[in-house]
């Protein structure tokens, strides 16, 4: 008798317990910038660091978390129904909208299309870093693109 009343007493007692957690977000964040930066002067300023900064100020009674993760994590860790993630600036596909929730309407500023390489590579190609290069031309001249 006295485990039917415990039952009893914790399925009176949680509802009013769940309603008195503080609200919280767990933000995923990843070392990638211009949505986040982690190192360097600019550190913590990032565009969608920003972002989560003013709903912050906006939403005092909520509590935010952040997860530093791998780009190459991410998605999974925010399809897991284990988790409960948020994160900005996530590219919508068909395949991610099986699992993953996005806000109706979306608007991000994306990064301008361009092409990185290490700088010994740059150095071995002889090219000035002081003057724009053509992808073209180093395709033509220089390099292949894909592999063997």
């Amino acid at each position: 008798m006295r485990s039917v009343w415990s039952i009893l007493l914790l399925l009176f007692c949680l509802p009013a317990y769940a309603n008195k957690q503080p609200k919280a977000i767990e933000w995923i964040m990843v070392d990638f910038a211009p949505y986040y930066i982690m190192h360097d002067k600019y550190e913590g300023t990032g565009r969608d660091e920003s972002v989560i900064k003013l709903l912050e100020k906006a939403l005092p009674e909520v509590s935010f978390k952040r997860t530093l993760l791998p780009a190459s994590r991410a998605v999974h860790e925010l399809s897991n129904p284990q988790n409960n993630y948020c994160m900005l600036s996530l590219y919508q596909s068909e395949h991610r909208k099986q699992h993953i929730q996005f806000t109706e309407h979306s608007s991000t500023v994306g990064l301008s299309p361009s092409i990185a390489i290490r700088k010994e590579l740059a150095t071995k190609l002889k090219l000035d870093s002081t003057k724009p290069v053509s992808l073209k031309s180093l395709l033509a001249e220089n390099l292949a693109l894909g592999s063997l």
